[in-house]
């Protein structure tokens, strides 16, 4: 018994020493401390928040249970606790802070055990200041020749913007403006003088004011405004009469002559008013002229630039005639032709003509006399001598053209294309393809056996898109079929099928742009087909109304009653060299010649 006893004092004398030992050197709190292992936070970083207020942001610790923001008022200073962030919180937005001063922060992580907290080490002190950042995007544009009007890019927290003035660019800023907008017109400037200009924010604290740096320098320099809308008028008493529209602050003109455009210019005359006659000038001669302004400054002449050249035409009262080739012309839609003019005398020295055409709804005229018919009416096309005014006529007649056509598919079988040429057909619109991957097995053979037999070829697409995606799809897989032929008529596509009942106007109106758009860029006439009731139920977007129509109604008269290109009138057809029934079509528009002459559909 008393052996026992002995053992067991020896033990606990053991566990005195090792409690003792474990309080002495920090007991549970230490052992904590040893296994908890926080870091700092690798990255703190501050930015502005608002004019009275800079955010803390800092990186995840592993393990922490949340974080301590500490704040001094210098690098060394002592640094006192702003706020405790719990864990998932990265950012803290320290608030009422004093423009222009600038704040020191410290962040450590914690992790709690029970009622105890074990601290990481704390991050590097990093600083933050609240001042306006350097203004950017600074502009000066030019208003007039005294004025320019100044922007720059709006800067976040200021409460307003100085710009500063010099007269040189190591002259001493003055400041002209103090606004709380992003511009300022700035007036009163002498022309031909550079002016310097530099703009910075700033924030209230009080009375007083924190500044943000200054914005690069930007210079402006006025200047006068060239003469423009020179007009010279010659006579045949040997004068040319210029005008030009006056110069904003100008106190006058020089005027200059030449004799050729890119010749040497002599100064003519000075003259305070926005006009000048020349005498004396050569008959049948042209002259040219150049204008700039100019402003006393002091006692110095402030230049604008020169105006462009502009020439005068002295007539010549021995020019006789201009004449064309035609007086009255009588054309179909689409049809084209050729005026020719001639100028007596032939050697008269200046020939530079200009065509006009009275209503180019009716029928356009280029500068080389070539007139295409656009639509019924009638017209007159001029052309003009543009030195001597002399000019000559011809009166244009456009109606309708009405074409014999057919338009079949593989449903025609095999066709003698002679037999059909035989019956007065003149042109026929074939079926390629139809969806997004089916050629019409016809199609080759037709094609060939039309152009074979003189007949003017275009063809139709029968598509089933209902959505834009699958339009261009197919209209991908229909520029593909065309590769390599030249059509003398359009390029159709067919709206009808039924899957395309549903879709309201703007989708069937997209799906038909994603065609049009595609054969436009691809160099083709594309042309809409449907039925009467489709074209006024489904297919009015006005987006579509600037493509040419061909329009299903199989009736003896047209009730239809908008704009359209091709009518089909029979569903029920006869033609020699076709057995069965046939498609009949009549064409208003001579689309053969209007292809060719736009250069488009492979030609």
């Amino acid at each position: 018994m008393k052996k026992n006893r002995g053992k067991l004092c020896k033990v606990l004398h053991k566990l005195v020493i090792i409690v003792v030992v474990i309080c002495f050197f920090g007991g549970p709190q230490a052992v904590q401390a040893a296994t908890a292992k926080l870091t700092a936070p690798k990255t703190v970083k501050t930015t502005i928040a608002s004019g009275s207020s800079i955010k803390i942001a800092w990186s995840k610790v592993t393990g922490a249970s949340g974080y301590q923001i500490y704040r001094a008022t210098s690098a060394k200073g002592t640094y006192k606790l702003v706020k405790t962030a719990a864990s998932g919180k990265y950012s803290y937005i320290n608030t009422k802070l004093t423009p222009g001063k600038t704040y020191y922060y410290k962040v450590r992580a914690y992790k709690t055990s029970g009622k105890s907290k074990t601290y990481g080490p704390y991050s590097k002190a990093v600083s933050g200041k609240i001042t306006p950042v350097t203004v950017g995007n600074f502009k000066g544009k030019l208003t007039s020749y005294e004025g320019a009007t100044l922007t720059w890019g709006a800067v976040k927290y200021v409460s307003g913007y100085q710009v500063y003035m010099a007269t040189s660019s190591s002259g001493k800023y003055a400041l002209v403006q103090q606004t709380k907008n992003n511009s300022y017109k700035v007036g009163g400037l002498e022309p031909g003088k550079t002016y310097y200009f530099k703009v910075r924010g700033y924030m209230l604290n009080g009375n007083s004011k924190v500044y943000g740096g200054f914005s690069p320098v930007v210079t402006v320099k006025p200047v006068l405004s060239v003469p423009d809308s020179i007009t010279a008028s010659g006579s045949a008493d040997g004068t040319i009469d210029i005008s030009w529209d006056p110069s904003d602050g100008a106190d006058g003109y020089e005027v200059y002559q030449s004799s050729s455009k890119s010749g040497s210019y002599q100064l003519l005359t000075t003259v305070s008013e926005a006009g000048y006659t020349d005498t004396g000038l050569n008959l049948g001669s042209t002259y040219y002229y150049k204008i700039r302004a100019y402003r006393m400054v002091g006692k110095t002449e402030v230049y604008s630039q020169y105006s462009t050249a502009t020439g005068g035409y002295v007539p010549d009262p021995n020019l006789t005639e201009v004449s064309l080739d035609q007086s009255d012309i009588w054309m179909v839609v689409g049809g084209t032709d050729q005026l020719i003019v001639t100028i007596s005398p032939q050697n008269e020295e200046n020939q530079e003509l200009t065509w006009i055409s009275s209503n180019e709804d009716v029928v356009v005229v280029d500068d080389w006399g070539t007139i295409s018919a656009m639509g019924e009416g009638t017209a007159t096309i001029s052309v003009i001598v543009d030195d001597s005014g002399k000019q000559a006529e011809c009166n244009i007649t456009v109606e309708k053209a009405y074409i014999k056509g057919i338009d079949v598919s593989k449903w025609q079988g095999n066709i003698d294309w002679s037999k059909v040429k035989n019956d007065g057909v003149e042109f026929a619109m074939i079926r390629s393809s139809y969806g997004s991957n089916s050629l019409d097995p016809k199609f080759e053979t037709n094609y060939q056996g039309a152009k074979d037999n003189g007949i003017a070829v275009g063809v139709y697409h029968y598509s089933y898109a209902t959505t834009v995606a699958k339009a261009k799809t197919e209209v991908d897989f229909l520029i593909k079929t065309l590769e390599g032929k030249q059509f003398e008529y359009p390029i159709c596509l067919d709206l009808e099928d039924k899957a395309q009942m549903s879709l309201d106007k703007k989708t069937i109106a997209n799906i038909a742009l994603v065609y049009f758009d595609a054969l436009e860029e691809a160099g083709y006439y594309p042309m809409l087909y449907s039925s009467k009731g489709w074209f006024t139920g489904k297919l009015y977007d006005a987006s579509l109304d600037v493509f040419d129509r061909w329009v299903a109604q199989w009736s003896d008269v047209l009730t239809y009653t908008g704009e359209l290109g091709m009518w089909q009138y029979s569903a029920k057809g006869s033609v020699s060299g076709i057995s069965g029934d046939v498609d009949l079509d009549i064409s208003y528009i001579d689309y053969e010649s209007r292809i060719r002459w736009l250069g488009l559909n492979g030609y």
